[in-house]
Parts: structure tokens; sequence; C-alpha cells
């Protein structure tokens, strides 16, 4: 066996190991703190998704792994303090919600496919408020009510942003109040890094990385199912619409190092 053919297939049994790593990390959740190997294994998960180029679907997909891989991580390891967050309260449903276009896409698609079940879910009626939002200045937003909000519950619960899983009050009343509401730091970071974890991944296939206004976005794509095909082809679908504030520094940086670990792992 010539030393060519042995690193081809120390490569392709390390590429195995590291899939390996990341669909237990999927599965299970990643620990805490979680190394870089893992973190690395479930950015590539992600990156393999986004890679598959038959699935027009594989956007939104790839935004399901991620939402799974952040519920089951925040699930290993039970908040320091109580969670104030309950069915039925819904005052953080009352302010922006910035997500990734993936995550735009996975909501759409849940309205698309399941919303008739619920005449407050329609594709029509949710498009209808989410254009009424989108047509107000988003300085102006703070206070209204989510175009997936339906008798104070969220409509799309199991397809909801990283954003919103990823905050948990600690007081219901700060939330009442409208003030600066003290919520669970372990859920935030958790959360932050799933999130670089997915613009790393998206970052690594060449596609864009900015994150829109829920809203803003709900309305561009909701009237044609076939966007999130569109997007990947490479049109411009969400041109013209606000994107939330630059990275800071350390994020950046972070994306950066996560995307080139990511095609490194991929090579």
């Amino acid at each position: 066996m010539t030393d060519g053919t042995q690193h081809r297939q120390r490569r392709r049994q390390q590429a195995r190991e590291t899939l390996d790593l990341g669909r237990k990390a999927i599965r299970h959740g990643l620990p805490s703190p979680p190394p870089k190997d893992i973190v690395v294994a479930a950015g590539l998960i992600l990156r393999q998704k986004l890679n598959e180029p038959a699935n027009m679907q594989r956007a939104s997909e790839a935004a399901d792994i991620a939402a799974t891989l952040l519920d089951r991580s925040l699930a290993k390891q039970p908040a320091p303090e109580a969670i104030a967050c309950r069915r039925g309260c819904a005052f953080c449903c009352h302010i922006q919600v910035w997500a990734t276009p993936p995550e735009i896409f996975s909501v759409a698609r849940w309205v698309q496919t399941k919303g008739a079940r619920s005449a407050g879910l329609s594709p029509a009626a949710v498009l209808a408020r989410a254009g009424r939002l989108s047509g107000i200045a988003h300085t102006r937003r703070q206070g209204l009510p989510c175009p997936l909000l339906v008798e104070a519950d969220c409509g799309v619960y199991a397809a909801r942003p990283q954003a919103c899983r990823r905050f948990h009050s600690l007081s219901r009343e700060a939330c009442e109040a409208g003030g600066e509401v003290p919520d669970d730091l372990f859920s935030a970071q958790v959360g932050s890094l799933v999130h670089l974890l997915l613009v790393g991944a998206l970052r690594s296939v060449g596609l864009p990385d900015a994150s829109y206004e829920l809203s803003d976005g709900l309305a561009r794509v909701l009237p044609d199912p076939g966007m999130e095909a569109r997007w990947l082809a490479g049109e411009a679908v969400f041109a013209g619409l606000a994107t939330d504030r630059p990275r800071t520094a350390k994020d950046q940086g972070y994306v950066e190092q996560i995307t080139g670990l990511i095609r490194a792992a991929d090579a």
C-alpha cells in the first residue's frame, strides 16, 4: 500500500469520525463547555446539509438541525435560576426578532405546510399581519405583536427562530414592566454559539449570512413557496430589507475562525 493510499484512507476515516461526532452532538446536545472538535463536527453537519445540491429545502433543514442542536444543548444543563417563561406569557413576542434566511425559510415552510390547520396561522393570515408590520418603521414596532402570535401563544413554536429559543427570562415582573429583563446567561451563551455555527456553515458554502427582521422576511418569502430555491440559486430575495446591527469584532473573528475550521474538516 502506497503512502498516498494510506493518507487518503486516514483522511476518510477522520472524516467519518468527525461526522459521527457531529451527529452525536445533534442527537444529544453540546457538552458544557463544548470542546472545539465537537463544535467543528456539529458545524460540519450543517455544512453538509447546506451542500446537498438537489435539495431545494436544504437551507431551512439546516436551520431545523441547528434548532435541534440548541434545544438539546440547553436541555443537558438545567438553568442555575428558575426560568420565568411559561406558555401564554407573550411579553417577548412584542419585540423585533432577527433571523437568518434559513430560519425565515423554516418558519415560512411551517406556515405553508401546517398553518392551514388554524385560521389564525394560514399563510394568508400570517402574510397580512407580517405585511402590516413590515410597513411600519423599525423604530415604531416595539410593543407590536409578532405576526405568528395567536391568542398569546407562539403559533410556530416548534419552528421558532434561534433568537426566541435562546432567550429565557428570569423575571415575569421585569418582562411585564417593559424594562431591562434579566435572562439566563447560559442559554444566551449556548444560543450565541449555535447561531455563529449556522452563520459559519453558511459562509463556508458561500451563502449570505445576514440576519433580517422576521416580519420583513416573512412578508417577502411567504407569497412564493419557491423563494428558498431562488435564494439558494443566488437570487437576492431579501434585497432592500434592513439587516441586523453589525457583529462585534469578537463575534466576527469567531465566525471567520469557525468558517475556516468547518471548511478544513470537509477538505
